[in-house]
């Protein structure tokens, strides 16, 4: 798999682009694009293999699915491709776009602080009734810090935080949907028998919580891992409310905290 990351990275002529010019809904050839992506300084992260969005029949299409970040400006994307990429993929498509994007080393275990939503569970309940009465959702809704305290008493651990970030109809401004939270299996397992998942959840600005894709066969890459020790050892991270080593504190990344570059959630 690593190979074949690194085979898409040495494809495609450089070209300077800002990362914001590609917005949620873009498609193009995964070698180019992915070159604007890390011309823009962006990284992937990590890799999974999903069921395309839709297709529940009983041979569904299977896509792979990359979490890309820059640790410099904190933004980052989440991009699916048309066919996996051991498959031979040939296009990808941008699914989110993501400001104030924090990594975290999923080789360590614990809940960290500055990941859990400053709001209430009884807020977070009260918003799941509307989300609820989606017929796609998952499995069900909850607070996201408990989903977060429940993941230490299994090998989930948590690997990003990031805002969606999607420009209004007019296209003249920008809004968060949701906090987006990706928890990954702890990459220090090496059960061959045990599958390797990983899962998006989405919460609303009230913490309201679902579960919006599963992958499988997730795996950090060699630059993610780089990436996420060298952000642990940098940011502030309590693990079950004690800090480790002598890292700085930061605030949480709520859904009602301040926002990036002046976004609002709505």
């Amino acid at each position: 798999m690593r190979a074949i990351l690194l085979s898409i990275a040495l494809l495609g002529a450089l070209q300077t682009v800002d990362a914001h010019g590609l917005e949620a809904g873009f498609c193009g050839p995964i070698d180019t694009t992915l070159e604007k992506l890390k011309d823009a300084g962006q990284h992937i992260v990590a890799t999974g293999t999903a069921i395309a969005e839709g297709q529940l029949e009983a041979r569904p299409q299977l896509v792979s699915i990359l979490f890309l970040a820059n640790p410099e400006v904190r933004d980052g994307y989440i991009v699916q491709t048309d066919k996996p990429l051991n498959l031979g993929a040939a296009s990808v498509c941008v699914r989110n776009r993501l400001e104030g994007v924090r990594l975290y080393d999923p080789w360590l275990s614990g809940v960290r602080a500055d990941s859990l939503v400053r709001t209430t569970e009884v807020e977070a309940d009260r918003g799941c009734a509307p989300v609820l009465a989606d017929e796609y959702v998952l499995q069900g809704c909850e607070w996201l810090n408990s989903i977060l305290r429940r993941s230490e008493g299994t090998d989930q651990r948590l690997l990003l935080q990031g805002h969606d970030v999607k420009m209004t109809e007019n296209s003249s401004d920008e809004r968060v949907t949701s906090l987006l939270t990706v928890l990954i299996r702890d990459p220090s397992r090496s059960d061959p028998e045990s599958l390797s998942f990983a899962f998006i959840y989405s919460s609303t600005a009230d913490g309201a919580t679902t579960l919006s894709r599963i992958l499988n066969g997730a795996e950090v890459t060699e630059d993610g891992e780089r990436l996420v020790t060298a952000m642990e050892g940098a940011q502030s991270s309590r693990v079950d409310g004690h800090e480790m080593g002598a890292r700085r504190a930061e605030e949480p990344l709520s859904p009602l905290s301040p926002l990036p570059r002046g976004l609002t959630f709505r």
